[in-house]
């Protein structure tokens, strides 16, 4: 799943009936490429002790570089691809006059044939 950027409108399609999505973030402003790097694997470690029974994908990757206006109409788009979404989705938002790298880290977790409430 992509992760939504602060500027996006409107909801995320909501998941399945009997579907739950965990979320965790991880977020840093002035930050270089490999403390990205570590922060994906850092979450990725988390989740599994958290989740004995939860593998990380790793099936297809998608970087997408998009213009910071269009940002919102990508993150649908893409949202709506549903199950058939990459593994991993890097999305890159270039901001004309922008010199430094902030980034956002969302590792999305699919609990399948669970409820909201037993997922927490």
């Amino acid at each position: 799943m992509v992760p939504p950027p602060a500027d996006a409108v409107g909801p995320a399609a909501p998941p399945t009936h009997g579907t739950a999505v965990e979320h965790t973030v991880w977020q840093q402003d002035d930050v270089d490429p490999g403390a990205v790097e570590g922060a994906m694997i850092a979450l990725e470690r988390e989740r599994s002790q958290r989740r004995r029974g939860v593998l990380p994908a790793r099936a297809l990757n998608l970087v997408v570089v998009v213009d910071a206006d269009y940002t919102g109409e990508v993150v649908r788009r893409l949202d709506a691809v549903g199950r058939n979404a990459p593994s991993r989705t890097v999305l890159v938002r270039v901001h004309a006059h922008r010199r430094g790298l902030s980034a956002r880290v969302t590792l999305s977790t699919v609990h399948e044939g669970t409820t909201d409430e037993a997922s927490t």
